[in-house]
């Protein structure tokens, strides 16, 4: 329960920022003028901010009472003033707090003093940069900061949420413009709306992929290279979500304004009306899937990193290695198809956009054929792999863990592999390897370290290899695994 009230105290916090800043930057960006400041939906959206100042207060107030109860371990202290006290004064995490509960108070401060007097553009460009600040305070709580607590560690991550905040954060603002008009289901009021929406909608598309470029920053520093945990791991799974729906949200932002905004401009009363309850309808439904990103991406920050997180159980029976495959017979020819055919289904998006391909033959063709170009590309480079392929060591790696290692590799391993792992086969074709020869390139490529336990436990079928599982312990398999490492 305490996990879900976390949860949601985090999304309604950076929901509510994310607003605030957006909305900010974009009567900022469309206030030239002073009367647009004097629209009734300006004014309408404006009666909210002083509610999401509120919201971001409570969120940050659940957000402690949520933390010092999981990090005493105690779910009475959720309601313990004093456990919350203890909780900021005394660790890192609880200064962050007070910086953000200072900067979101300020934030308040600002918004009410806004509503009592008549707004000038510079108002709402003061009002963004406060509203900025207790967003980036909240990236030093990242796993970012938490590797590494610099400029370089934190700038891409806090880059990537302020992005965010120009982009969901005027969304409701559009909304506004487009239901401004009540009495009429056409086009809104006047021409200068239809400006603003332009506007919005020019300064979107490079956020949007600035949005991007920064999330593949952040998510490259957190998976490194770790790939497999993207499928295997809660992150990765989460991840990947994340990534659909912005996708989705991606091709509804490409109808919109290559679409249905020049269609209002287009002086066809019945065009204007249906772009219009198109813009409505879609708009709608980005702002929605924009606040399950929001809620995937709050989760995603609170779940151990993919480079972090330990597989204990690979699920499935194969894995992908460049390094293991590439110098295999017509692997290269293959990978290299598969990469020209899936450069050609791209082109062929682009083909089916300026022939005005109908919606069936834009979706089928590309998509066979990026199919078919994983189908050429991918198989080549699988080997096979073990429940265990991902497990790390859990015996040290050192002197006694290796001299054990040695001992036991002695008493076992000696007779087939050698006494320095380089196997007791003769050389007959030096291309040819030497099953019992540990040290090759390609035997060190070909298996991680839990592949090694895998076949030390089990065995190999087939092989003279037998299994170990019943006559060492695990400890001991880890040491001798260690050993071969040491060599």
């Amino acid at each position: 329960m305490i996990e879900i009230i976390a949860a949601f105290a985090r999304w309604s916090q950076l929901t509510a920022n994310l607003i605030l800043f957006g909305s900010c930057v974009f009567f900022a960006i469309i206030g030239q003028q002073r009367t647009v400041f004097e629209s009734p939906w300006v004014i309408r959206l404006e009666r909210g901010l002083p509610g999401m100042a509120g919201v971001i207060l409570l969120g940050l107030v659940g957000i402690l009472a949520t933390t010092t109860s999981e990090a005493t371990a105690n779910i009475a202290n959720f309601w313990n003033p004093a456990a919350w006290l203890e909780v900021v004064l005394q660790t890192q995490i609880g200064h962050i707090w007070v910086a953000r509960a200072l900067l979101a108070c300020m934030l308040f401060g600002v918004i009410l003093f806004f509503q009592h007097i008549r707004r000038e553009r510079w108002h709402y460009f003061s009002c963004a940069v406060v509203a900025s600040l207790p967003l980036i305070a909240g990236t030093l709580m990242s796993h970012t900061s938490a590797d590494e607590m610099s400029f370089k560690a934190v700038a891409p991550y806090a880059l990537h949420i302020l992005l965010a905040g120009v982009w969901f954060g005027a969304l409701p603002a559009f909304l506004f413009i487009l239901y401004s008009n009540h009495n009429e289901p056409g086009i809104p009021s006047n021409v200068a709306t239809l400006n603003y929406l332009k506007k919005f909608s020019a300064v979107a598309l490079p956020v949007m992929l600035l949005l991007v470029v920064t999330g593949l920053i952040v998510t490259d520093r957190l998976v490194e290279t770790f790939y497999h945990t993207l499928v295997s791991s809660s992150y990765g799974w989460l991840l990947i979500g994340k990534l659909s729906f912005l996708a989705i949200i991606l091709v509804i932002a490409y109808q919109v304004r290559n679409k249905w905004l020049p269609m209002l401009t287009d002086g066809d009363t019945q065009q204007n009306s249906e772009s219009v309850i198109h813009l409505k309808k879609w708009v709608g439904i980005e702002f929605i899937l924009a606040l399950l990103l929001i809620l995937l991406a709050t989760i995603l920050a609170n779940t151990l990193p993919a480079k972090h997180t330990l597989i204990e159980n690979w699920p499935y029976p194969f894995r992908f290695s460049i390094n293991a495959t590439w110098d295999e017979p017509n692997v290269q020819e293959m990978v290299w198809s598969g990469v020209v055919l899936f450069f050609v289904a791209l082109g062929t998006v682009w083909l089916g956009a300026k022939n005005n391909w109908n919606r069936m033959k834009r979706i089928l063709v590309p998509g066979l054929l990026g199919i078919s170009s994983m189908a050429i590309a991918l198989p080549p480079l699988t080997i096979e792999a073990y429940p265990e392929t991902y497990l790390k060591p859990t015996v040290p790696f050192d002197t006694i863990s290796i001299s054990n290692g040695f001992r036991l590799f002695s008493e076992h391993c000696v007779n087939c592999h050698g006494p320095q792992g380089k196997g007791t086969g003769a050389v007959v074709d030096p291309e040819v390897r030497d099953p019992t020869d540990l040290l090759t390139g390609q035997h060190t490529a070909k298996y991680t370290v839990g592949n090694v336990f895998h076949q030390l436990s089990q065995g190999i079928p087939g092989t003279k290899m037998p299994g170990f599982a019943a006559s060492l312990t695990e400890e001991d398999r880890w040491d001798l695994i260690n050993f071969l490492q040491a060599l």
